[in-house]
């Protein structure tokens, strides 16, 4: 299909509906890794209509950047001053949670020291960021992020931490599903980046 992405992301991809089913929004995140090509924040649209009834790329939108607070496009050329030096993008974490409105979705995910949180609606995604969240910086691009089901929490694993990479955490936070907004919580919950913390969820 000529999509960018990588099957390896700890969350690859989601999918939010679009044109009331007809059309969905495939969303993917793809970092940096031994063999990347095209790391970035994309999205394409997928026509299910179509004649085949298996569904096809728009062509128009495929592989199209969503773009960070300073309306930089999220692509292959975007680079970011980690404390080691310039890197190509560092993350394999993107969710979606319901909006409370009942229709509208919000995107997010961290890039670098940043979450961003993107509405998408009736008008589209983004393509800049709704909110913007300082967070600490991640050594590893790897580990889930969760929004609970009522909307209320976002927790999500962070395998090390550059200023400690013998540990890392999950990081836990409120989350608006109104207006997007995320408050971490003061302390994260330290996990030794021995036990391989990679995958959360919300019970109950």
């Amino acid at each position: 299909t000529g999509l960018f992405g990588n099957p390896t992301s700890s969350q690859g991809a989601v999918i939010i509906p679009r044109d009331k089913g007809k059309e969905y929004y495939l969303v993917y995140i793809y970092g940096v890794s031994g063999n990347s090509t095209s790391p970035g924040l994309y999205y394409s649209i997928i026509d299910i209509g179509d004649s085949t009834g298996l569904g096809e790329v728009v062509s128009t939108t495929k592989n199209t950047p969503l773009r960070d607070h300073n309306n930089v496009p999220i692509d292959q050329n975007y680079l970011v001053q980690y404390p080691d030096g310039m890197h190509k993008v560092r993350s394999e974490q993107v969710t979606v949670a319901k909006h409370c409105n009942g229709e509208d979705f919000w995107l997010i995910t961290q890039i670098y020291d940043k979450i961003y949180v993107y509405l998408v609606n009736s008008n589209g995604i983004g393509p800049t960021p709704t909110t913007v969240t300082q967070a600490p910086i991640p050594n590893s691009p790897v580990g889930y992020m969760k929004v609970s089901p009522n909307g209320e929490r976002i927790g999500f694993c962070i395998f090390n931490y550059f200023e400690d990479t013998s540990s890392g955490g999950v990081l836990m936070g409120d989350f608006n599903n109104a207006t997007g907004e995320i408050t971490l919580d003061s302390n994260p919950i330290a996990i030794p980046s021995s036990s391989l913390n990679y995958s959360t969820n919300y019970y109950g």
